[in-house]
């Protein structure tokens, strides 16, 4: 993520599905997303898919392997709260949010960062998973 303190390993696999939209659907059933609306993405011209963040798609689309025409990945939205003057992410915002959901809310963030792979570890997600009682 731009303005992350840390870099972090990116997996990725080639998908064998027709287009972009079974695409979405698919990873989004996947990874247990409400649906394809939270699966962001860029195409090898630059255009965005779904709601990436415009910062994330730039660098997603530099790393575009030679004959992959996309990437798509899965990610919650980052609320701007959570970020200083400068862009930077803002870790104790993001805890201090995380600390504050409750019911199904929690049950969610819970999963969405426990399942993350462990290879994907970063400072910041050990902490939400202590925040949210993972």
């Amino acid at each position: 993520m731009p303005g992350a303190s840390h870099s972090c390993p990116t997996l990725w696999t080639l998908s064998s599905l027709p287009s972009l939209d079974e695409g979405r659907t698919n990873l989004a059933a996947r990874e247990g997303m409400p649906g394809p609306h939270d699966v962001h993405g860029v195409t090898r011209p630059g255009e965005l898919v779904g709601d990436a963040d415009p910062a994330v798609a730039r660098i997603v689309g530099e790393w575009l392997p030679g004959g992959v025409e996309a990437a798509l990945w899965t990610g919650l939205p980052v609320e701007p709260s959570w970020l200083d003057p400068g862009g930077t992410l803002d870790g104790h915002a993001a805890l201090t949010y995380a600390a504050a959901l409750h019911g199904e809310d929690l049950i969610r963030a819970v999963e969405y960062v426990a399942r993350a792979p462990s290879q994907t570890d970063t400072p910041l997600r050990a902490r939400l998973l202590t925040a949210l009682g993972g």
